[in-house]
């Protein structure tokens, strides 16, 4: 292996060096920088999960931002879920979504956004619907659980109430 060293230096002159004009007017100048910003796709800033019960509403706002200002077309996919629309604002410009969903179950729906210059950003949104918690209902025989006193249907399947979690909760209803 081997090693190089480089020198760097001035040559030493006898003769003045001659003052040139941009020098002079350099020196009472002030120094600017310009910086140019390279062109950027749009942003979207939309939640990544929505998540509702079966026929509750969930609604979000579709905020689209871009860096160089420029004019940006909303897109959303083509294929959503039933219960699922885009809100508009009078001008027609997208400004949000809402969705019902009609059925359980887990969709995507992306969301394209493109600026004037062909730059396009994509984000997906994630749409999770549930059926909404039952309570229980339990039905049995014997004065202790019409009376009230603390059974739950696990007691009467043979399970041991001692490990009972502490989200276990007795029965709403007792017929």
């Amino acid at each position: 292996m081997g090693f190089a060293v480089l020198l760097y230096g001035c040559a030493s002159s006898t003769e003045p060096a001659e003052e040139s004009t941009s020098e002079a007017v350099a020196a009472d100048a002030v120094e600017t920088t310009t910086t140019t910003i390279g062109l950027r796709p749009p942003e979207i800033r939309i939640t990544d999960r929505a998540r509702a019960e079966v026929g509750q509403v969930f609604s979000d706002a579709i905020v689209v931002v871009d860096p160089n200002g420029d004019d940006v077309t909303i897109e959303v996919a083509r294929r959503t879920p039933s219960g699922f629309t885009v809100v508009t604002s009078p001008r027609g410009l997208v400004t949000g979504f809402e969705w019902r969903p009609t059925r359980a179950g887990e969709w995507t729906v992306d969301v394209t956004a493109t600026d004037e210059g062909g730059l396009e950003t994509v984000e997906t949104l994630t749409l999770v619907s549930r059926f909404a918690r039952q309570r229980d209902l339990l039905v049995a025989m014997g004065d202790s659980v019409a009376a009230g006193f603390g059974r739950d249907r696990s007691d009467f399947s043979g399970s041991d109430e001692c490990f009972r979690s502490e989200g276990d909760a007795y029965g709403a209803l007792v017929a």
